[in-house]
């Protein structure tokens, strides 16, 4: 539990990771970590994203026998996915 922010519930189950993402963004807001409100909004507007990731994961990836999502696509979900996660990585560091 890194800044009183915990990964799971009472019984053992861990938080859908848009729930640790909004977490993580009313932390930052809070300390202040961003210098600009762009950093703030942007995050904050993550929370979405990733709650409809899980979808595209489970609906449209080849992570099921699914029809994927076209290349173009594709590869724009995964570079704002990771890049959110990359600046979280960073922040945590």
């Amino acid at each position: 539990m890194k800044h009183g922010i915990p990964v799971s519930d009472n019984t053992g189950e861990n938080y859908p990771i848009h729930s640790l993402v909004g977490a993580l963004a009313k932390y930052y807001k809070e300390n202040k970590v961003f210098e600009s409100e762009f950093a703030n909004q942007a995050l904050k507007m993550s929370i979405s994203t990733f709650e409809k990731y899980n979808t595209i994961r489970n609906d449209k990836s080849y992570a099921h026998d699914n029809e994927v999502l076209d290349k173009a696509e594709a590869e724009y979900v995964v570079t704002i996915v990771t890049a959110t996660l990359t600046l979280i990585h960073k922040l945590e560091m």
